[in-house]
C-alpha cells in the first residue's frame, strides 16, 4: 500500500506533520478531525513510498494491527473501536491507493543535488553495512535534520542501521533522523 507525507489539520490553529500515512489511516484521520478542521484535515499531501515492515511491504493485517495500536479509542455510542467501525474487521481489504479514498497526491519533492551528494558521502563513509565510526562526524546537526527528513523512511532506516543504531518498525522519520545524528556523532 502507498504512503504519503502531509500536514494534518486538527483545527483552525493547529496542524501536525503526517509521515508515511497510509490510505487506511487517512480514512481514520478524516473521521476524527474533519469537523474541527472544517473540511479535509489532510493538507499538502505528496507521495511518500510504500508502507514497509522490516523492509517488506506491510500486509493489510499488519496495517490493521498498527492502526489498532495507534488509534485505540472507541465510539461511546456503539462501543466499537474506531478502526473497526471505519475499516471493518481485520479480514477485510484495506484501501491500497489514495485514488480509492479520493485524495489527490502530488509527486514527491525533488531531491537536490546537494542532498544526493550528502547521502552519497554518508554511504561512502559508512559503507553498506555496520562500520567503525570515524573520528569526525560527516553530518552537521544544524542543517542536517531538514536535509535528512527529505529522505524516505526506508532510506533513513538503512542509514541508521548502517551506523549501528537499533531500528524498530515504530520509529518515525524524526526518530530515525535523531538516531542517525547521534550515531554519527553530530549530536550528543
Amino acid at each position: 500500500m502507498n504512503t504519503i507525507n502531509c500536514r494534518i489539520k486538527l483545527d483552525d490553529y493547529t496542524d501536525i506533520a503526517g509521515n508515511d500515512v497510509t490510505p487506511a489511516e487517512v480514512v481514520i484521520l478524516r473521521a476524527l478531525h474533519s469537523k474541527q478542521a472544517k473540511g479535509d484535515p489532510i493538507q499538502g499531501a505528496y507521495r511518500g513510498g510504500v508502507a514497509l515492515r522490516n523492509g517488506i511491504p506491510r500486509t493489510d493485517e499488519e496495517e490493521y494491527n498498527r492502526l489498532l495500536s495507534k488509534y485505540p479509542g472507541k465510539n461511546p455510542k456503539t462501543d466499537r473501536g474506531f478502526v473497526e467501525e471505519l475499516l471493518g474487521n481485520r479480514f477485510q481489504r484495506l484501501p491500497q491507493t489514495f485514488d480509492e479514498i479520493k485524495l489527490e497526491v502530488a509527486a514527491a519533492p525533488a531531491v537536490s543535488a546537494e542532498d544526493k551528494q550528502q547521502a552519497k558521502a554518508v554511504v561512502d563513509t559508512w559503507g553498506s553495512g555496520p562500520a567503525e565510526k570515524p573520528e569526525t562526524a560527516p553530518v552537521d546537526a544544524e542543517g542536517s535534520k531538514v536535509k535528512l527528513m527529505s529522505h524516505t523512511k526506508a532510506e533513513l532506516a538503512k542509514m541508521a542501521t548502517d551506523l549501528g543504531a537499533a531500528v524498530t518498525d515504530d520509529d518515525t522519520k524524526a526518530d530515525l533522523v535523531e538516531k542517525i545524528l547521534v550515531e554519527s556523532g553530530a549530536t550528543a
